[in-house]
């Protein structure tokens, strides 16, 4: 026979393998099992023989107080009915929660943006993907020793506390246009997307920059091909400018030399160089 210390543990051991309705319903059981059993030594104790006359003794309300574990088992039950709904939809809710995290984490990793998370307090680094190693030159170790504004050029804190300001204030983000700092002090064009994160349980900044580096090249070779297209048509309408009253005085030269009937040797040289003139130009 279980003692009470030993049906104490038996219950704790069982919560573990039982389903809370199946535990709960034995809890009510249990609890209800008290009522009968107080009844039959309180009627005991005021006469009866035994407990089968004590039952008798009793009448129908010792038979009513005989029904309640299976009454408060069956309250129990539904309770723990109730708490197993409650908690497959907690795993639920936490399952997916781990998978959001997970794919949230695969996305950072992977990305060929430059993402840093950054303490807001002393704006030292948190983390940041291999992407954004790569890029600045310093491994994560590295990178968490310092602040982030050592690898940003031209922006001291002032500034930056400045910049995030609207975030402080509800904003959604921020989007700066600055320069970052290689290893070896090389400076290439980021643009930078600021939010209010927590990582870690600790409030910061979530970095997203993209290398403007390509971007900026391809603008130089724009604006480049721009001006010598415009070079190139600025020499196409002077040369059609000059080639105008060009064509009008080679036109006259020849129509003068046609009504001369005896040309000179001089006037011949003269009208051969101003045809040699012409043509070149």
């Amino acid at each position: 026979m279980l003692r009470a210390p030993n049906l104490i543990n038996f219950l704790r051991k069982s919560s573990s393998s039982f389903s809370k309705s199946a535990l709960y319903t034995l809890y009510g059981a249990v609890f209800g099992l008290m009522f009968p059993v107080f009844a039959t030594i309180a009627l005991l104790l005021n006469g009866s023989q035994g407990v089968f006359e004590a039952q008798l003794d009793g009448g129908v309300l010792i038979w009513m107080i005989d029904t309640a574990p299976l009454f408060l088992g069956l309250f129990a039950r539904q309770a723990g009915i109730r708490q197993d709904s409650v908690e497959r939809l907690t795993e639920q809710l936490e399952g997916r929660l781990k998978e959001s995290q997970s794919d949230r984490a695969h996305i950072v990793h992977s990305s060929t943006h430059l993402i840093f998370f950054i303490d807001r307090n002393d704006l030292h680094v948190l983390e940041a993907n291999p992407a954004a190693q790569e890029a600045i030159g310093h491994s994560i170790e590295e990178l968490s020793q310092q602040e982030a504004l050592s690898f940003v050029n031209n922006i001291d804190k002032e500034q930056f506390r400045q910049t995030v300001q609207p975030l402080e204030e509800g904003k959604g983000k921020v989007v700066v246009r600055t320069h970052f700092l290689r290893k070896d002090e090389e400076p290439f064009p980021v643009e930078v997307v600021l939010e209010s994160t927590v990582f870690m349980g600790r409030h910061g900044y979530l970095a997203i920059a993209t290398d403007r580096s390509e971007q900026e090249e391809l603008q130089t070779q724009m604006m480049r091909a721009s001006k010598l297209a415009s070079i190139g048509e600025l020499s196409a309408g002077v040369g059609h400018e000059i080639n105008n009253p060009l064509l009008v005085v080679a036109n006259a030269a020849n129509k003068m030399a046609s009504e001369v009937v005896n040309p000179t040797e001089a006037f011949n040289k003269s009208f051969h160089r101003l045809q040699i003139a012409t043509s070149r130009i």
